[in-house]
């Protein structure tokens, strides 16, 4: 017997060391195992047969969760457990109406089960909602997730807003594509929490309605219950900077570009980890000269770099806007040297450092920035190749076929194999500069 257990170690003791092996990730297989030596020592311990299903489904080996699903079915035909995992399997392996069949099974005794986790059971209804949407059965799928907010509204826990918010999204979801709207905006209100897909229904809702209006108002109302300036979340987790993008949201899909850009750029001011690309969005739909596009977004990093100026990544997204002017190359490689001073191990950032030394003819500086590259990436095959011509174009043809040989030593080893003749053709061509210069000295 493996795992520290003794020969004769019994069916019970294989069961609870596999309990004991999930709780450390690094031993899961063991316990996939471990339930598996407990079953061959006792066909009939269920329990370890469910554990075993659970593992074999959650590993992928969705065909032999099933058969260990069948064969707890075999004993105890109202095993709810075994259904729901045999459901998830079934909707794994894409066998939806199968999978709708055995959701259903589970459901009429999961409530009977002691100690239930009302997450658990709320997530069957939920699951079985999505089946019946895809396999176009809207009215059976909105009453599906209706079961799962009720258990979970039952509950009032907080912990669980995310979870419900998927669902009134997931049922709004349903609405919307019915063309149900107004419907579709009262679930939608009804969540502390949404997911992307179902904020941009709600957005197209209020738009398709005419309703634009109310949503702004609303995220006024809310964004004047914080203080000026202050990000921090509020009861329900939300935070400034994201109700003032989700504001810029509507106001793009209503067309007000110009209140858009004012409110993503409030946004970035809060919190200029993100909504920098919202800021791109907005700027793309007015018809700003690119002079004015690049004034603006330089003052937007520099604003942020005033009250962030250990961000690595501002600097960085500093850097790249600079170096798209010539006149500004200096300016972008001190940035990017800021960047690299807070963070020295961002791949990217010496990555595209390297390709403006290139472009300043600075070559020498520019190989080095590529070796600092891969001394963190060494896989990495366009520093690899970029770092073999730059080498190439010194002269210092023995480092270039070094380059070359790991850049061929990495496309040896994807799956399949890459075919590099190119990197042949300048290895051969290498070599022949190499002899003429021997033959030449």
């Amino acid at each position: 017997m493996s795992n520290g257990l003794p020969p004769d170690s019994s069916a019970e003791a294989c069961y609870h060391a596999g309990l004991a092996a999930l709780e450390d990730w690094s031993t899961r297989q063991d316990a996939l195992s471990l339930f598996q030596q407990a079953v061959e020592l006792d066909p009939e311990h269920l329990d370890a047969w469910y554990e075993l299903a659970t593992q074999q489904r959650e590993t992928g080996d969705y065909a032999e969760a099933l058969v260990s699903c069948d064969r707890i079915l075999s004993f105890d035909p109202d095993h709810s457990q075994t259904w729901a995992c045999r459901a998830a399997a079934r909707h794994d392996l894409q066998r939806f109406t199968e999978a709708i069949e055995s959701y259903e099974r589970a459901l009429e005794g999961f409530a009977d089960l002691p100690d239930v986790e009302v997450l658990d059971y709320s997530g069957l209804w939920s699951n079985r909602g999505s089946l019946l949407a895809h396999l176009g059965r809207p009215e059976d799928a909105i009453a599906s997730y209706d079961e799962a907010i009720a258990l979970l509204e039952a509950e009032d826990d907080p912990e669980n807003d995310q979870t419900l918010g998927s669902y009134y999204g997931e049922k709004g979801n349903i609405l919307f594509s019915l063309g149900r709207y107004e419907e579709a905006i009262d679930t939608y209100n009804q969540a502390f929490f949404l997911e992307a897909t179902a904020q941009e229904n709600r957005f197209k809702a209020h738009a398709l309605l005419g309703r634009e209006q109310e949503l702004l108002d609303a995220y006024d109302q809310q964004l004047s219950e914080f203080s000026e300036g202050d990000n921090s979340p509020n009861p329900y987790g939300e935070t400034p900077d994201w109700i003032w993008r989700r504001k810029g949201d509507v106001l793009m899909q209503s067309e007000r570009y110009e209140e858009a850009l004012a409110a993503y750029q409030k946004a970035f001011e809060l919190n200029p980890d993100w909504h920098d690309l919202a800021v791109n969005d907005a700027l793309g739909k007015l018809n700003y000269a690119q002079q004015d596009i690049f004034t603006l977004l330089l003052e937007n990093y520099d604003r942020a770099l005033e009250n962030y100026p250990e961000k690595a990544q501002l600097w960085y997204k500093r850097a790249l806007l600079l170096s798209t002017r010539s006149d500004r190359a200096e300016a972008a490689l001190a940035s990017f040297d800021r960047s690299l001073a807070v963070d020295p191990s961002d791949v990217g950032c010496w990555y595209n450092r390297a390709l403006l030394l290139t472009n300043l003819q600075r070559l020498e500086e520019a190989v080095i920035s590529y070796g600092r590259a891969l001394a963190i990436d060494p896989d990495n095959d366009s520093c690899w190749h970029n770092q073999a011509l730059l080498l190439e174009q010194l002269g210092r043809y023995e480092e270039a076929l070094s380059s070359y040989d790991s850049l061929l030593d990495i496309d040896s080893r994807t799956k399949p194999p890459k075919a590099a003749p190119w990197v042949l053709d300048k290895k051969a061509e290498l070599l022949r500069r190499l002899q003429r210069r021997e033959e030449n000295s």
